[in-house]
């Protein structure tokens, strides 16, 4: 694992600034399963998502209903995108490659194992995945509790069709309603990386990711995205980055990632 700890450990790390419409219809989404979180751009995303045909809205629900408020799918997605998607709309490219992602890995990712610390390395899970009986012992035995067991065992008898599932309900939302959004926001994204890559071009990473975003820490070698601040007991406000109302609060955050050379 990287070790964010000093310009060091940095020393071998390319800083890259990539966008996606994929994964801005992605954070459409995750926002409308939570929409009194995102205070900047809830009301809109349920605006959008009230107009939509009654299929299209139950399959969006179902999604992030039961896959983490979209979370999960995000995670995978996020391992799929690169510099080329720039500018543009992806929309066909992602298709591609979520196809192509091995049915076991899109089985790691949709059932929340990434993104929770149940000590499940997808080559652990590799060894059991095939095998439904066993791998729902194995699941329960690890006081898995991400999502119903029903929707689990949905999720290994029925990869592929999920697969088929979240690619159409991408492709449904594009036609109907964020292919004109992406027309009005992208050159504002634009804008936003642009500007995101000057600001680093004048510092060191370790200074840029510090002074990011005031949630942002680094903490033990790890960066840290601290949201304490942002649910106080008793209250779901939270302080968005500035940004256009149909996009997540989060995505000049998401942005930008990193990958060793």
């Amino acid at each position: 694992m990287l070790s964010i700890s000093n310009d060091k450990t940095l020393k071998n790390v390319k800083c890259q600034f990539c966008y996606s419409s994929t994964m801005e219809e992605l954070m459409s989404f995750h926002v409308m399963a939570e929409p009194e979180l995102h205070p900047a751009c809830g009301d809109f995303a349920m605006h959008i998502h009230d107009m939509l045909p009654k299929d299209l809205q139950k399959e969006i629900d179902y999604i992030g209903r039961n896959f983490g408020h979209w979370y999960y799918i995000l995670d995978l997605v996020g391992t799929l995108i690169d510099e080329s998607a720039n500018y543009q709309c992806d929309f066909n490219a992602m298709a591609e490659k979520i196809m192509l992602v091995p049915m076991v890995e899109f089985i790691y990712y949709v059932l929340g194992l990434s993104v929770h610390e149940l000590d499940i390395t997808l080559d652990t899970f590799a060894g059991w995945s095939l095998d439904e009986e066993r791998c729902r012992e194995e699941l329960s035995a690890r006081g898995y509790e991400l999502m119903d067991m029903d929707i689990a065992s949905y999720v290994l008898a029925n990869s592929g069709e999920l697969k088929n599932r979240l690619i159409e309900v991408l492709k449904d939302y594009w036609d109907f309603a964020f292919s004109k959004e992406w027309e009005s926001i992208s050159s504002y994204v634009k804008d936003i990386i642009v500007y995101e890559e000057i600001s680093l071009s004048h510092t060191t990473l370790l200074e840029y990711l510090k002074q990011f975003h005031s949630q942002l820490k680094i903490d033990g070698g790890m960066l840290i995205f601290d949201k304490s601040q942002c649910w106080p007991p008793g209250s779901a406000r939270l302080n968005p980055l500035p940004s256009h109302p149909p996009f997540s609060v989060i995505t000049t955050f998401t942005a930008a990632f990193m990958e060793t050379v």
